[in-house]
């Protein structure tokens, strides 16, 4: 995945990070939306057209879960963790296998 980050997101950290993929939009939400309130920072990134939006950069598998519930405790039901290493996105499975 080549995902763009815009405005002044921060690319992912060096290594595994985790964060809670909020939401995917064809159009651009502010980060200071109501979607997001309580759960900042916001880092959006653009790809093929659609606009996503993640909170947490958490370096384990636990922490980011807890973020999670967090998330859909504010009304977002649909987040969900997504893992990345070295700034590109991976499959849980890898993530874990990093872990170790």
């Amino acid at each position: 995945v080549n995902a763009k980050h815009t405005d002044d997101a921060k690319p992912p950290g060096e290594g595994l990070v985790y964060k809670d993929q909020l939401m995917v939009s064809s159009s651009r939400i502010a980060k200071d939306s109501k979607y997001f309130v309580g759960l900042e920072p916001i880092e959006e990134t653009s790809d093929n057209g659609f606009y996503k939006y993640y909170t947490g950069n958490e370096r384990s598998l636990s922490a980011i879960k807890k973020l999670r519930v967090d998330a859909v405790a504010k009304g977002i039901p649909d987040a969900f963790v997504v893992p990345f290493y070295n700034g590109e996105r991976i499959s849980i499975r890898e993530a874990v296998n990093y872990e170790k």
